[in-house]
């Protein structure tokens, strides 16, 4: 059974289909991404070694780690962000608030995918002696994969305003 107020934009959990719906922490949320300053200077180093001239041989072993450690913090960022940003079963749920939280909380998975393949690439590159050759598309590929991510923090960062502005009533 469903509770509706405000025009349908209140309801149960869990409602006649007994799907259940998702909400977050707004605070916990912004404090993850405020905190995690690991995983954005992570993010800019590795763009400054796509972007730099050096071809000295350790430059391949520095850049396959680097892949490596920011997948490591893609890691511990979504299970942060999953853990203690998002939570399932709340009393009441902001049904817009829901379907975007369940969106972008399965962003995650798909993140974490592409940077997961792309240090498998890369790897695969270096091991192969073909990683100074494909530099341009690993920075391609890169900055793809950043402007997915920052599209996604984004609409999180949209999310947590209009969680903060629905529970403070001021999203009317």
């Amino acid at each position: 059974m469903a509770i509706n107020v405000l025009s349908n934009r209140l309801s149960v959990a869990s409602d006649a289909t007994g799907l259940s719906h998702v909400a977050i922490n707004a605070a916990f949320l912004q404090e993850i991404k405020d905190i995690h300053v690991e995983l954005w200077g992570s993010l800019q180093e590795i763009r400054s070694m796509c972007r730099a001239v050096d071809q000295a041989a350790h430059w391949q072993f520095r850049l396959v780690m680097a892949f490596e450690e920011l997948r490591d913090l893609f890691a511990m960022h979504f299970a942060l962000e999953e853990g203690f940003g998002y939570f399932e079963n709340p009393a009441f749920v902001d049904l817009d608030i829901s379907r975007r939280a369940n969106e972008l909380r399965s962003d995650h998975k798909a993140l974490y995918c592409e940077i997961c393949e792309i240090c498998e690439w890369i790897d695969e590159a270096r091991f192969q002696g073909q990683l100074s050759a494909k530099r341009s598309s690993v920075s391609l590929r890169f900055e793809s994969f950043l402007d997915q991510f920052r599209i996604h923090e984004s609409r999180e960062q949209e999310l947590i305003y209009d969680s903060f502005c629905h529970d403070l009533g001021t999203g009317d």
